[in-house]
């Protein structure tokens, strides 16, 4: 996983650098993805966005799934994430696509677009009902 120092910097860190560095290219490589379920690394976590965070909680069920609001893309933006114990624990029994430091890809089921657009809506609507989105 990547390495960081908890004692110099807070946990949420390394997956700001990521957003702040890598957001554009992250959900322009995703929207190609297919079957592929695109991780990236930032600190003890995994990320995976937008179709590939669907195909992320069908996968593991309903875990940490956020969406947020980022000044270079017009769209809410989804994200699950998944610790890397976990990712581990499934890499045990799984063979990943593609392995590199921070950058993990599994294959995931086909899913339609209709099934991930009716997914992210849903999503959409929870955020905006949410009292916490509104702070």
């Amino acid at each position: 996983m990547i390495d960081y120092n908890s004692e110099t910097e807070p946990c949420w860190v390394p997956l700001m650098k990521l957003i702040e560095t890598h957001l554009f290219d992250i959900i322009h490589t995703g929207n190609a993805a297919g079957r592929c379920i695109r991780l990236y690394g930032a600190g003890n976590y995994w990320h995976a966005f937008e179709e590939s965070a669907y195909q992320l909680s069908l996968l593991f069920g309903t875990h940490d799934i956020i969406l947020f609001k980022h000044k270079i893309y017009p769209f809410l933006v989804v994200m699950a994430s998944i610790s890397d114990d976990e990712l581990q624990a499934y890499g045990k029994n799984h063979i990943f696509k593609r392995k590199s430091p921070g950058y993990r890809e599994l294959v995931g089921v086909e899913i339609s677009t209709k099934q991930y657009k009716e997914w992210h809506k849903k999503k959409e609507i929870q955020f905006f009902l949410s009292p916490s989105s509104h702070k």
